[in-house]
């Protein structure tokens, strides 16, 4: 359990791990327009400033600063997606002062909610879907059989990892990468290894904080 008015590092956290993966993501994006890395470097330097703009101090305050940094200023699909899920941790953690396994628990389930308003995507379509869903499911899971926050975390990572894994044997069924067909077997989702990148970023801040 950690404080949400001291965690302002959990966002900045996700943010400093994004941009340092700039270059991979921008490589990795050879089934889409290559502008991955880019757009999502972008963001997050433009949620930075939107974060040092408002002073926001708490968790919940800095990913609505990324939402609004994203949804406003990032084109393209990623803008939106990562605006929906940063809004679905927002309306999952705005209520809380303490968070725990439960509180992130509904911060997941909020962020699949709120992405499937702007998508037609689901798992199996290759794209960062097949990250957060999975994700969210180990999470709620972990939560129901009594896991502590720490506990639960590593296994909402283990399943985002599996998640962002399997792309590599999907066959992409939405997005520009579609027009390429067999050509995306065999090759990882950008947006699904920036989301696994994000989730990861995301419990391992939260570990540091739980006391």
């Amino acid at each position: 359990m950690f404080k949400n008015s001291e965690a302002i590092s959990v966002p900045l956290n996700v943010i400093a791990k994004i941009e340092a993966k700039t270059d991979y993501l921008g490589d990795l994006d050879e089934l889409g327009d290559g502008d991955h890395g880019v757009n999502m470097d972008k963001g997050m330097h433009l949620a930075k400033d939107e974060i040092d703009k408002n002073h926001s101090t708490t968790m919940t305050q800095g990913f609505d600063d990324i939402k609004d940094a994203l949804m406003n200023h990032i084109g393209g699909s990623m803008g939106p997606l990562y605006g929906m899920i940063c809004r679905g941790l927002v309306n999952g953690s705005k209520d809380h002062e303490e968070i725990d396994a439960k509180v992130v628990d509904d911060m997941m389930q909020q962020a699949v909610e709120s992405i499937e308003f702007v998508t037609d995507a689901r798992p199996g379509d290759k794209t960062l879907i097949d990250t957060v869903d999975p994700a969210a499911d180990a999470m709620h899971a972990a939560v129901a059989a009594g896991d502590d926050l720490p506990t639960a975390l590593d296994k909402m990572v283990e399943a985002a990892k599996k998640g962002m894994n399997h792309t590599k044997d999907l066959q992409a069924q939405i997005g520009r990468s579609i027009r390429q067909g067999k050509k995306t077997i065999g090759k990882l989702d950008a947006g699904a290894v920036s989301c696994e990148i994000f989730l990861e970023a995301m419990a391992e801040e939260m570990k540091r904080l739980n006391k």
